[in-house]
């Protein structure tokens, strides 16, 4: 192959004078070259061994610069395609690198192919692995997202300009490792705002300052309980405790209209050694634990010396009057960990969460977090400590309150028109987002897949469910969406359950 490039590199000239693949004309020619050229290699046009043209006559015959082919064949060469012979000539190598099979296309997007489980996992990767996803994946449609604050309301330009100036006059600090604790300022600011706000009773230290309530509830499990252990579980719940506390026996306790149903539970598992509760505004039903249940609960975890984790998670946005006192607020035997965020408060990606511990776990928590680390950014604590001290977090708050309020409103007068014929809305005093139940016949699944297709993100009830029957349900959120947007969506959805012959509510 000195005189002329022949078959199969002869197509090489149209590989190089068509447009580029995806339309990107400014992709190098050399590239375009050696995608091609290995492309023939991996389908086997070439076979190992096969002497390629002189550079020089390779770039006579496609018409281009050697110093292209030269690139391409240099390029190849790096990626173990082609070893080069002083004297002799190009080759294809004897032996090709590995290269990994293709992927096998699924035959619907309804019906995935399985895929094995990983080998040698632990028991608690063997957990996870089957655990349904509880956090929305990138770029997932955003309406009905449940549990996800409006981008749009956020003071983006106050933050800014608050980040710069803790740069400014804390810069040298700010290079060094937090406390294990948490930013002091941060603490201080944010024990005042829970007194003032939420009623809760604490210091600075025994704030601890963490990424994110999941991150709080795997540290919990790892330095309050041992595999085998008992955990209490609402059912439904919140698919991220389930996986924070996979390695112990969880123990599914029913919600009802006035929440988990305490006595079930310690019909079930009056042992238990860990509760784990959203009581002012249950995920995903939306209920209130009662004052009997709340009694009930901290009665047992008194006698007991259970924990009880309560998760705190939206109950800032209560839509008729102030939100309601947490469990925490009430405990006096020092059994309570509040678990807060602001996450969903302010934005997701600030990565920034709090625990509120009870004197007893102030030491182990120092060390765990030493032992394992995950500590938010200084920078980003520091940030938000200006942030609530300067009065920003207060205004926002006020700002986010009314703009969610009227968003409920605008989801709910559209579910009028159509929607609430065909699903039960349960409470939506609290919070971000409103449970719709689906008659029992109706697949969840299905529902919640088809909605995707039309970009609309609606988790189904389903899958939070781990121990009684599934009640087959959907969950809306109604935060992150403009009003328009909702009414779109609700005529949307309306559209497809009834295109779905969902029968109507009895």
């Amino acid at each position: 192959m000195t005189g002329r490039t022949d078959a199969p590199l002869i197509d090489l000239v149209a590989a190089l004078t068509a447009p580029a693949a995806g339309g990107a004309s400014d992709t190098p020619l050399y590239h375009r070259l050696r995608d091609h050229v290995r492309g023939l290699i991996l389908r086997e046009h070439l076979s190992a061994g096969a002497r390629l043209p002189a550079s020089r006559v390779l770039a006579r015959d496609l018409g281009v610069s050697r110093t292209t082919v030269e690139l391409a064949y240099d390029e190849l060469v790096a990626e173990g395609f082609v070893v080069r012979r002083r004297g002799a000539g190009t080759f294809v190598v004897d032996l090709l690198p590995t290269r990994p099979a293709p992927l096998a296309r699924p035959a619907s997007a309804s019906a995935p192919s399985p895929t094995p489980p990983p080998p040698s996992l632990s028991a608690l990767g063997r957990s996870l692995a089957t655990l349904d996803r509880f956090r929305d994946a990138p770029g997932t449609p955003m309406g009905f997202a449940p549990c996800l604050p409006s981008e749009d309301v956020f003071p983006l330009a106050a933050w800014n300009r608050l980040v710069t100036e803790v740069l400014h006059e804390r810069g040298r600090d700010l290079q060094r490792s937090p406390p294990l604790l948490g930013d002091l300022g941060l603490r201080t600011a944010l024990a005042d705002h829970l007194a003032r706000t939420r009623r809760v009773q604490c210091t600075p230290g025994q704030l601890l300052i963490v990424a994110s309530t999941q991150q709080a509830l795997s540290l919990l499990a790892r330095v309050l309980l041992d595999p085998g252990d008992a955990v209490w579980i609402e059912d439904p719940g919140y698919l991220g405790a389930r996986a924070a506390f996979a390695e112990a026996r969880l123990v599914p306790v029913p919600v009802d209209d006035d929440g988990l149903d305490v006595q079930a539970g310690l019909t079930a598992a009056p042992d238990a050694r860990l509760a784990y509760v959203t009581p002012s505004h249950q995920y995903p039903t939306g209920v209130t634990l009662s004052a009997e249940r709340r009694a009930a609960l901290l009665a047992w975890a008194s006698q007991t010396g259970a924990w009880i984790v309560e998760d705190d998670y939206d109950s800032e946005f209560r839509h008729g009057g102030r939100p309601l006192a947490p469990l925490q607020s009430f405990d006096r035997a020092g059994r309570v960990i509040y678990v807060g965020t602001f996450n969903k408060v302010l934005f997701p990606g600030l990565r920034l969460g709090y625990v509120v511990l009870p004197e007893s776990l102030l030491a182990v928590a120092e060390r765990a977090v030493e032992a394992f680390g995950g500590q938010p950014s200084a920078l980003v604590q520091a940030a938000a400590a200006a942030f609530v001290e300067r009065g920003h977090f207060a205004a926002h708050l006020r700002r986010t309150r009314e703009v969610y309020r009227q968003r409920r409103a605008a989801l709910l007068d559209a579910a009028g028109d159509g929607l609430d014929a065909l699903v039960t809305l349960g409470p939506s005093d609290t919070g971000l987002h409103v449970c719709a139940r689906l008659p029992s016949t109706a697949d969840d699944l299905a529902v919640s897949a088809r909605a995707a297709e039309v970009g609309l993100h609606v988790p189904s009830l389903s899958p939070c469910y781990l121990g009684a029957p599934a009640q087959p349900g959907l969950v809306l959120g109604y935060a992150g969406v403009d009003k328009r947007a909702l009414r779109r969506s609700v005529a949307q959805l309306t559209a497809l359950l009834r295109a779905s012959a969902t029968p109507a509510m009895p």
